[in-house]
């Protein structure tokens, strides 16, 4: 029988054994679906890649770990490998993202801030020295939180521009809250 028509156990269980063919057989099977999940789970084109790599990782991790006792089929197996994967690469790429407030938009808040202040030059001097002390003293999720919340926006609001929970924004207005109470 060619490999092409063998079984996924058939498969399996030579991949085990050390036949290369076999799992590389495997992969090629399981690509299209490692792909797909690649393309659910990446939010832009250029991350397309890196979630496919990550989608191949979890497929390759379940064909090294697969267990004929468990009493799960391989299709299934391999599915939550993948998506384990990709979830857990999802989250590391939130933890490591930058926020999204640029220094373009943080000058827009301020000059918002100075606008609304019959602003003279002395008012202009002091919030620059403001931004540059709130820089220098918060996060950058405190920062941002609060300029948004300066702005207005509710909490869930906030959460979905930087991408966090309602209860990190929630904790680093409070946490920007205390740091600037003690200075």
């Amino acid at each position: 029988m060619g490999k092409n028509s063998a079984s996924d156990t058939e498969l399996l269980r030579e991949a085990a054994e050390g036949d290369a063919r076999s799992k590389d057989q495997l992969i090629r099977r399981y690509l299209p679906l490692a792909q797909w999940h690649a393309r659910h789970y990446a939010r832009t084109v250029s991350q397309y890649d890196d979630f496919r790599q990550e989608a191949m990782l979890g497929l390759m991790r379940a064909i090294d770990t697969f267990r004929f006792d468990a009493g799960v089929q391989f299709n299934t197996y391999a599915t939550t490998c993948m998506t384990n994967a990709l979830i857990t690469h999802q989250r590391k790429l939130k933890r490591n993202q930058e926020f999204t407030v640029s220094v373009g938009e943080q000058d827009e808040v301020f000059e918002r801030l100075a606008d609304n202040s019959e602003s003279s030059v002395l008012d202009a001097l002091y919030i620059n020295d403001l931004r540059e002390s709130l820089a220098q003293k918060l996060s950058k999720l405190e920062l941002e939180s609060l300029f948004y919340h300066a702005e207005g926006y509710s909490y869930k609001e906030i959460a979905s521009f930087l991408e966090v929970s309602t209860k990190q924004v929630a904790n680093g207005l409070s946490r920007a809250h205390i740091k600037l109470k003690k200075s």
